[in-house]
């Protein structure tokens, strides 16, 4: 069996990380790799791939008005809360304990975008977001 035969069989088993690792191999000549090291690198590309696009699927569906995380929070702002306050809702707590999270406050004051932080926070970690508007409050679920 050839390797291209094999990248195919990948594409055709919807491997397309290791597909792409393979084939990244086989350009770069990674013949002193041994198959250990080979099969490891391959599993890990098939794992990155797997949840770069789990990721991008969630962000998708989420619909976030802004791409922001929350290290983009500037705490200058006059928000009414503390940066310590911030960051107890930054570690996704409040998900495993199954909360929501309301914001509210008048128009300007960043409401969409600590949202937006806190939502694409929770689905870095993996968990289904849903950001949606009603008059002066932001919902997360």
């Amino acid at each position: 069996m050839t390797i291209q035969a094999t990248i195919n069989k990948l594409e055709e088993m919807k491997i397309y990380g290791m597909s792409r690792a393979l084939k990244s191999a086989m350009e770069l000549g990674f013949s002193d790799l041994g198959i250990d090291e080979l099969l490891a690198h391959l599993i890990d590309a098939e794992y990155d791939d797997r949840q770069n696009r789990r990721l991008s699927r969630l962000l998708k569906a989420a619909r976030f008005r802004y791409n922001v995380s929350t290290a983009e929070i500037d705490f200058c702002l006059t928000r009414n809360f503390t940066k310590d306050s911030f960051l107890c809702f930054s570690d996704n707590s409040w998900i495993q304990k199954k909360k929501n999270i309301i914001i509210t406050g008048p128009t300007g004051v960043g409401k969409s975008f600590v949202a937006s932080a806190l939502g694409n926070n929770a689905c870095i970690y993996g968990h289904s977001t849903l950001y949606y508007k009603h008059a002066k409050t932001i919902f997360i679920t």
